[in-house]
């Protein structure tokens, strides 16, 4: 899983692995050490329920994502799914979570990522 933040926007990119475990186990979670106690590290998780949804409480960002819409991205050709949350009253972010596309520069490097569909539109010369 990668993490992207911009300004009012939270950008998540799975890999294959990724989109399939979340769609057959319903759960993905990364999170990054930011000290050395317990309290101090982020955790980044992603579930399957009925709603979008967004909750962060003590370093814990959940992100709950319709299940049927999961199992149905999981293998079509959507680039991803989309929704905004609101944080506090009348602030809301943007939320984006992605298939992770192979970049188009050649670089043979990258495992567990989808094909980019650009890849055939790419003009040859």
């Amino acid at each position: 899983m990668k993490i992207r933040i911009s300004g009012p926007s939270l950008r998540f990119r799975l890999s294959r692995s990724d989109l399939h475990t979340l769609a057959e186990t319903g759960t993905i979670q990364s999170s990054i050490q930011l000290g050395t106690g317990n309290d101090q590290q982020w955790i980044f998780q992603l579930v399957t329920g009925n709603v979008f949804d967004m909750d962060y409480h003590s370093g814990l960002l959940t992100l709950t994502l319709p299940a049927e819409e999961v199992t149905i991205w999981s293998t079509d050709n959507r680039e991803g799914l989309y929704f905004s949350a609101e944080t506090a009253p009348g602030v809301r972010i943007k939320i984006a979570v992605e298939k992770d596309y192979a970049c188009l520069d050649g670089n043979t490097a990258q495992k567990d990522v989808f094909e980019n569909p650009l890849k055939h539109t790419q003009d040859p010369g």
